[in-house]
């Protein structure tokens, strides 16, 4: 035209080649180049390079630069970079198929995040190989700088036919150091390298406590617990047993051991009311039962209910075993539930055994000491604490030892002391007054055995010599 332009309509062609190979046009809607041929559609810059802009070339969309890079941009802004040394990504990268990336060579870096700015975050996956092995490490480091010192890891290496650990890395230092390994076999090491069993711990401290695992709750609140459950099923919502850790005090999240078992054949696993075994913070253990608010100075085992036996921390000579008793933070014995009570001790050598009536749950107890055995081998009644009380006649009672049985009392009146029965009833009894010992023993017929008739009964009655 008059302009100069040349002028097409739509869907007019320029063609260019033979075949007409090279088309431009506009269809109406869409402006194409189109090489229809065999070849390469080749395009070409002398100058810095070919760029993809908009019409008001207000954004670019790719820059193609001569002896440089190749870049793709969103929103005017790049994304993706080619460099002399591989790419350069903005953002985040999204797949939908397997990364598949090929490398040769040991140690051979094959993926690395240098990070921006003071995210210097590294990530570097890698060949592996060391005098235990070959695989793949996963790195993760501050810096590029610290991949090959300074970083976490994680491998997988191979170390046998067929078998392949994966094995964990930390560092506290300069240098990684493996901290937990999981072996072909599936078992856990934990600060070692060979377990023998599917989960061991080892933390050895040299002349010292180590605990290797520690078991946390949720909270310090009074009655919170914590514990490791066990179960012989699969289903770990099912532990039938467990020991558990409650706290009972808010100080220091104090508290006592319990030894849980669910009996009951159903689904519900243990809690705490399936306590079998208690050990408190100071030591008192109960077996079937949580042990009384005993005496800070006593360690004590209760059985069950009622039984129990017990220690004084601060009496060497002093141990106790009974029945329905305890010892308050008075301190003082009282009862542990509403019932009679009994105890046998040992003190300093010397046996006693007591008892005492019925009396209510907590209230105290007046002890009734029955029997005494001492040291040196005397035997006490009731109320008898020494052989000088018998042999005085200071208490009614009797010990035995040093080859005698000695018997007192404290009035002068006749009292039968000892007495004698059978099957037929009483044959017999002993006796003392203020002054005088009397012996009592029945005639009639019915009390005797291997009865016969007596021969010359009247000449013996006449032998006899009366007087007054």
């Amino acid at each position: 035209d008059a302009s100069g332009d040349v002028k097409w309509g739509d869907s007019d062609k320029a063609t260019f080649g033979a075949g007409s190979d090279l088309q431009i046009y506009h269809d109406g809607t869409d402006s194409v180049i189109k090489d229809t041929g065999t070849g390469n559609l080749v395009l070409t810059s002398n100058g810095g390079g070919i760029f993809l802009r908009n019409n008001e070339e207000t954004e670019t969309y790719a820059n193609f630069n001569n002896n440089g890079s190749v870049e793709l941009r969103y929103d005017n802004s790049t994304k993706f970079a080619t460099t002399s040394t591989g790419i350069d990504v903005t953002g985040t990268v999204t797949a939908d198929r397997l990364l598949s990336i090929d490398s040769t060579g040991t140690n051979y870096s094959i993926i690395e995040n240098k990070g921006v700015g003071a995210l210097k975050d590294t990530l570097v996956l890698r060949n592996y190989s060391n005098n235990s092995g070959t695989g793949a490490k996963l790195i993760f480091a501050p810096t590029i700088n610290d991949v090959s010192t300074r970083h976490a890891a994680i491998a997988g290496v191979q170390n046998g036919s067929n078998s392949i650990d994966m094995r964990f890395y930390t560092t506290q230092g300069s240098d990684p150091v493996e901290r937990m390994r999981i072996d072909s076999a599936g078992k856990v090491g934990i600060g070692m390298s060979s377990p023998g069993a599917r989960l061991e711990v080892k933390d050895y401290v040299a002349n010292s406590l180590s605990l290797p695992i520690n078991v946390c709750g949720n909270g310090y609140l009074i009655g919170s617990s914590t514990g490791i459950g066990f179960t012989t099923d699969n289903t770990a919502a099912r532990a039938k047993g467990a020991l558990v850790y409650t706290s009972t005090g808010t100080g220091w999240n104090r508290g006592h051991f319990q030894f849980l078992q669910n009996t009951v054949s159903d689904a519900n696993q243990v809690n705490l009311t399936d306590a079998v075994m208690t050990i408190q913070n100071g030591g008192n253990v109960g077996i079937g039962v949580t042990p009384k608010s005993w005496h800070s100075s006593y360690t004590a085992l209760q059985i069950g209910n009622t039984g129990t036996l017990f220690k004084d921390s601060t009496n060497g000579g002093d141990f106790s075993i009974g029945n329905n008793f305890y010892i308050n933070s008075t301190p003082a014995y009282a009862y542990t539930t509403t019932s009679q009570a009994s105890r046998y001790s040992q003190e300093n050598g010397i046996h006693y055994f007591q008892v005492a009536s019925s009396g209510t749950a907590d209230n105290a107890i007046s002890w009734i000491t029955a029997k005494t055995i001492t040291n040196s081998g005397y035997w006490f009644s009731r109320d008898v604490t020494s052989v000088a009380q018998v042999e005085t006649g200071a208490v009614n009672g009797l010990y035995v030892g040093a080859g005698n049985v000695v018997i007192s009392n404290t009035g002068t009146s006749l009292t039968y002391r000892l007495e004698f029965y059978n099957d037929n009833g009483l044959v017999g009894k002993i006796g003392t007054s203020g002054s005088s010992t009397s012996y009592y023993t029945s005639s009639d017929y019915r009390l005797k055995e291997n009865v016969v008739p007596m021969t010359g009964s009247i000449d013996r009655v006449k032998a006899l010599n009366p007087s007054r």
